[in-house]
């Protein structure tokens, strides 16, 4: 399964995908974006904060993004749903700054930072 495969990319480089120097403004911006039911206004400060990442690592994640979706538009035969999909990817794409002290603390807003990368992926990325 290529989005499974894609779980264990990251995990071997220095920096996740969410870089550490990125990882408090895209934190607090996830946190600001209230409901999933908002408007793409709603998600303007997750898409600048996305800016802030690196281009490759910005590339990345459009890509992932976009890729994940489209696994979610099937989710009536592959049973997968963003839920399951940001329980997955949450933890590979990043980690809190801090080391293992800090693992679980943004753990759900981690997750739900996945789940706006994949519900709202073309208006963050355009």
């Amino acid at each position: 399964m290529p989005t499974l495969s894609l779980e264990s990319v990251p995990q071997g480089t220095p920096q996740p995908v969410i870089t550490f120097d990125a990882y408090s403004q895209i934190m607090k911006a996830t946190a600001a974006v209230g409901s999933m039911e908002g408007s793409d206004e709603d998600y303007t400060p997750l898409s600048n904060a996305l800016k802030l990442l690196p281009k490759a690592h910005y590339l990345l994640l459009r890509y992932l993004g976009e890729h994940l979706h489209k696994v979610v538009d099937h989710s009536a035969e592959n049973k997968v749903t963003e839920h399951d999909l940001a329980v997955i990817m949450a933890p590979t794409l990043m980690r809190a700054p801090g080391g293992n002290t800090t693992i679980f603390k943004d753990v759900h807003l981690q997750q739900y930072f996945v789940q706006c990368v994949i519900k709202k992926h073309e208006y963050l990325f355009s």
